[in-house]
């Protein structure tokens, strides 16, 4: 995606911030690097197999399990912060 926004002359971050919801190499190597976020994928796989086992004995589901993801912010979200308005040249 963000070879076609480039592309097409569409700028990250400045025009579209783009984020991902799973980290990897080409998140990281891409440029602008991406935004993404890390699921966690052991504990996620372990709560699964936990669900998984519970059901398979004939227990009631016991779901959903919220397993910790994080947040990674790279330069495709990230923009300069906005001028104040008091501080605007059309203001002087």
């Amino acid at each position: 995606m963000l070879n076609t926004l480039q592309a097409r002359g569409i700028t990250v971050p400045e025009r579209t911030m783009v984020a991902t919801a799973s980290d990897s190499e080409h998140t990281r190597q891409s440029h602008p690097a991406i935004s993404a976020i890390e699921l966690n994928p052991s504990a996620t796989s372990a709560a699964l197999l936990d669900l998984l086992q519970d059901r398979m004995s004939g227990l009631p589901s016991t779901g959903p399990i919220l397993t910790a993801s994080r947040f990674r912010p790279r330069a495709s979200t990230r923009r300069e912060p906005l001028m104040p308005l008091d501080a605007s040249p059309h203001n002087v």
